[in-house]
Parts: structure tokens; sequence; C-alpha cells
């Protein structure tokens, strides 16, 4: 190889740094198709916003309550006796109602 001219050895080293170039810019494109790639499995599985199941409760109440024309009406200062607190506390959902009394 002592053979070789200096126009050969030019030759030679642009072919080497084109072939380099190639390589670095398949290696480019190959990284930004996974980057693409991944970005749009991204988007495709986006998890869903947790729900806000106080505003969900909240509609289903105010349906339920606009339906109803069983609605007690309020009256301020009124003292209950157990039976009309058990019914009302029924009436709204309530669940394990315990009455505890003053003098057992």
């Amino acid at each position: 190889q002592d053979d070789d001219t200096e126009e050969d050895i030019q030759r030679k080293l642009e072919a080497a740094l084109k072939l380099e170039e190639d390589l670095e810019e398949n290696e480019f494109q190959k990284a930004l198709e996974r980057e693409e790639l991944l970005e749009s499995s991204k988007q495709q599985v986006a998890p869903e916003p947790p729900v806000d199941w106080l505003a969900t409760r909240r509609a289903a109440l105010g349906a339920r309550q606009e339906n109803s024309s069983l609605a007690i009406p309020v009256v301020e200062h009124q003292l209950l006796e157990e039976k009309e607190l058990l019914e009302l506390l029924e009436y709204h959902r309530g669940v394990d109602i315990v009455v505890l009394h003053d003098d057992p």
C-alpha cells in the first residue's frame, strides 16, 4: 500500500468521512423515528382524567332533588322528634343511623 498516491489517500479519506456522515445521519433518523413513535404511543394511551366524584354526586343528588316531589320544607329552630329525625336522615340516604339518648 506504499504505492498509494496522495490523491488515492485523499479519495479514501473522503470516502471514509462520507461513510461516517451517512452512518451518523442514519443513527439520527432512527433516533427521531423512535422519539416520534414514543410520542404517538403516549398520545394514544393518554390516561383518563381522574373522576370528580364530588361533582358526580352533586349532579346525581341535584337530579334526584329536582325530580322529587317529596322535598321536605325547612323550618328554622324547629325541634324534631326522634321519629322525624330518623325519617329525615333516611330520606337523605343516611345509613347505619343510631340515635343516642341523653338519659340511658
